[in-house]
């Protein structure tokens, strides 16, 4: 049974590719092909290391991107291309454990479920590992927990090629077109499985979306959550197209500077308050907790978000 692996490189290091790239080639499971798209054209290092894998094993395809198409413009290039039946996610950056895709295809083929993800193994850029297990959701937590935040993590996905081909892929949602596809799937009442086991080492980068651009990605993540609320009272349709996207972010102050400016300063008062607080300065942490909360009004809506997650998690590991 043949899976297809899509991934899409932009700006990363060497060690950070060449890492990613074994992990897939060298996976317990072999019957697969790689598909990775170049979505920076003017990156040459990166288009050598390709050119070299794929002279070495014929199961590596590379697709060219004339211009910068984005994550999920790019994807889906890879998306026309796969041959398999089961199509699984990964991250340039990332590395998957040898035996992910065995246990992703054993998992999806015992237990009748159209996509699964896993627990995840997080690291910084030099490999260090930050946290050896982290777990948002199970198997019966899934679904309740997807209404209210991305519980998932893109890069551990493997979904049935059908399925995701069915949704014609990702739809254009800047940082949040994996969370959109996840709440389609839910829409569309198809099952989702959660595999309780690291999996993946996710890197966690200092330049990621995550901390240039958390309004935008807030933003994102609440445009696609009233998209579901709305297929769900209209029977499963959705006014989505990029001229919404934008009025939505126009609406909701995402070119307003200042407004932005704020929302920033925010969540960079989070942080340090996390920081003290992990460095048991409680009074002082959760002073700067509460007001980081109180600054901005979407700054709260983002922080009871965070809060249900962590009780779910808690309770996950409580459980399992």
């Amino acid at each position: 049974m043949l899976v297809s692996v899509v991934m899409s490189t932009y700006n990363e290091t060497e060690d950070e590719l060449r890492k990613a790239i074994d992990s897939i080639l060298n996976q317990t499971y072999r019957t697969l092909e790689f598909i990775i798209a170049i979505d920076n054209p003017t990156n040459v290092d990166i288009s050598r290391i390709l050119h070299e894998y794929k002279n070495k094993d014929s199961r590596v395809i590379i697709l060219n991107n004339k211009e910068n198409l984005g994550l999920a413009m790019s994807l889906n290039r890879c998306l026309d291309e796969v041959k398999g039946e089961y199509i699984a996610r990964m991250d340039a950056d990332d590395i998957s454990f040898p035996d992910r895709i065995e246990n992703e295809l054993k998992f999806l083929c015992e237990n009748g479920f159209d996509m699964v993800a896993t627990d995840i193994e997080l690291i910084n850029e030099e490999n260090k590992v930050l946290a050896d297990k982290i777990s948002y959701a199970s198997t019966d937590t899934v679904k309740r927990i997807l209404r209210y935040s991305n519980c998932i993590v893109h890069s551990t996905v493997m979904i049935k090629s059908e399925v995701i081909k069915s949704f014609n892929g990702y739809r254009s949602i800047k940082s949040a077109e994996d969370y959109d596809l996840w709440l389609r799937l839910l829409t569309s009442g198809y099952k989702i499985g959660i595999i309780n086991r690291p999996l993946i080492s996710y890197r966690l980068r200092a330049n990621g979306i995550l901390r240039s651009d958390k309004f935008g990605q807030h933003l994102s993540t609440q445009y696609v959550k009233q998209l579901y609320k709305f297929r769900k009272n209209k029977k499963n349709i959705d006014p989505f197209s990029e001229e919404d996207m934008k009025a939505y972010l126009e609406e909701h102050g995402y070119f307003n500077v200042e407004y932005k400016r704020k929302y920033e300063k925010c969540c960079n008062l989070y942080v340090i308050a996390k920081e003290d607080i992990e460095t048991h300065k409680f009074i002082r942490g959760y002073w700067k907790l509460i007001k980081s909360m109180c600054l901005h009004k979407d700054r709260r809506l983002l922080a009871i978000n965070i809060i249900h997650r962590k009780i779910m998690s808690i309770y996950i590991q409580y459980v399992h």
